[in-house]
């Protein structure tokens, strides 16, 4: 299924409405778009250009479309790539409760894991620079969904 131009660019602006107080939150050599109070899960892209997506949510999300994820799965790899500016080689679904994995990343030694210049876990050099000139920026020690103008 091609999906047209209004299509997709109306799927995006959906996507942006229903995630813009979810967190952008890099750990390592990670980056999760989480939800930090309930601890819910939508996407996790590694340093090498693989993303996971949150196949439950996701198949909720696009049945309001008539979509299944086969046909979707590349629009949710053109929206990744265009919000986070990480390219990516592949992209899957995953149904999978992360709770142990988001404890393990919001827990107080989680900081250690933070993107710096000179820790930058694999990501390239200008994405973390934009990164955290964005943080101090916004003066904040957690980005959202919808402050991540950089890609515009």
């Amino acid at each position: 299924m091609d999906v047209s131009t209004k299509l997709k660019k109306f799927i995006f602006d959906k996507i942006d409405s229903d995630l813009s107080e979810v967190n952008f939150h890099p750990y390592g050599k990670e980056l999760w778009i989480i939800n930090l109070e309930d601890k819910s899960w939508y996407f996790v892209g590694d340093c090498e250009g693989t993303t996971w997506f949150n196949q439950i949510f996701f198949d909720n999300f696009f049945r309001l479309f008539s979509l299944n994820s086969k046909e979707y799965s590349q629009l949710l790899k053109v929206w990744f790539e265009e919000k986070t500016s990480i390219p990516i080689r592949k992209i899957s679904r995953r149904n999978t409760n992360y709770d142990y994995m988001l404890d393990g990343i919001l827990n107080r030694s989680a900081k250690e894991y933070d993107w710096t210049i000179k820790r930058r876990w694999g990501f390239s050099y200008p994405m973390v620079k934009k990164y955290i000139d964005l943080k101090k920026s916004l003066q904040t020690e957690q980005i959202k969904i919808k402050d991540l103008k950089w890609h515009s």
